[in-house]
């Protein structure tokens, strides 16, 4: 584990310069786009006392260490588009995006589970081929296409929730519909076929040949040594699950992270693009790192396998 602690913090640091150079190197005078169309009105001399003042005429490796011990403290600088603090800006907007995340994370892991569970108890029935249909179909559909869908259905036809917006809560129903249902299919996948290999071990049999019935042995032996390979999938679509908030928040009209970053790319937001790609990978680098505690929890023979 120690191992994974370091290669985590490098890779972090790696992320952190890249995004600073990409803000670097990427068209037009950081200056101008601080002030925005106020530089027009400049001349050349103000324009260099405004870089002076902002450090923008040092060195890229000195600018790059200042920023590191800002970001260090917390400050992850200023939004260009709204002359805000993107530290205060993140913080007003993480809390829709942790709701829709989490949400979806754990609706994921409950319908994952239960059709995964059914499928292989009702092998080879119309129960197993319905889920493994639902699959597929789900699969050849985006994800935006299902949440514009279950907007006509239920806000637009039916009138149950909000078109747009949180709504108190009620507006974060289907986002997380969309996005949990589409990874708990998925996970139902890997759940059922993880369970078939293991309905062939020993330790299953010998389940059986204690006077437990089918199901009983699923839930009790095969479900239970199947954990850890749920947890590391779950772990590794995290990242996927994040990417997918960017889309559905701005489907649903919520403002959360995901909005809030498109709204940065289309408007050249530089210093909020810098700091959210360094914020995505430490959420991600940190849902590897507790996926990883939790399969050693679940089994401690994980370790001895390989994992540090």
């Amino acid at each position: 584990m120690g191992y994974r602690l370091v290669n985590s913090l490098l890779t972090l640091v790696l992320v952190s310069f890249v995004s600073f150079a990409a803000v670097e190197f990427a068209p037009g005078d950081p200056a101008e786009m601080l002030l925005g169309g106020a530089s027009k009105e400049l001349s050349a001399e103000a324009l260099a006392r405004v870089r002076a003042a902002h450090g923008l005429n040092q060195p890229m490796w000195k600018r790059y260490v200042g920023w590191l011990k800002l970001v260090a403290g917390g400050n992850l600088g200023v939004s260009l588009r709204t002359n805000r603090n993107v530290t205060a800006e993140f913080a007003a907007r993480i809390p829709v995006t942790s709701a829709v995340a989490f949400g979806a994370l754990s609706l994921a892991t409950l319908a994952g589970l239960s059709l995964g569970v059914f499928a292989v108890i009702y092998e080879g029935r119309a129960v197993d081929h319905a889920i493994r249909a639902v699959v597929v179909a789900c699969h050849s559909v985006p994800a935006f296409l299902i949440g514009l869908l279950l907007i006509y259905l239920c806000s637009f036809k039916l009138g149950w929730l909000p078109l747009y917006g949180v709504g108190g809560g009620s507006g974060l129903v289907l986002p997380v519909l969309t996005l949990g249902g589409i990874m708990g299919l998925s996970l139902a996948r890997v759940v059922r076929n993880a369970l078939l290999e293991a309905v062939h071990e020993e330790y299953f049999l010998a389940a059986l040949g204690k006077g437990l019935s089918y199901p009983q042995a699923v839930l009790r032996h095969g479900l239970r040594n199947s954990l850890t390979l749920v947890v590391s999938y779950l772990g590794m679509r995290f990242a996927g699950l994040l990417g997918g908030v960017v889309l559905i928040e701005s489907v649903f009209s919520l403002p959360g992270m995901g909005s809030y970053i498109l709204e940065a790319i289309l408007g050249r937001d530089y210093p909020v693009i810098q700091a959210y790609m360094l914020f995505f990978c430490a959420v991600v680098l940190a849902a590897n790192l507790l996926a990883d505690l939790l399969v050693r929890g679940i089994d401690p023979r994980a370790a001895v396998a390989g994992i540090h």
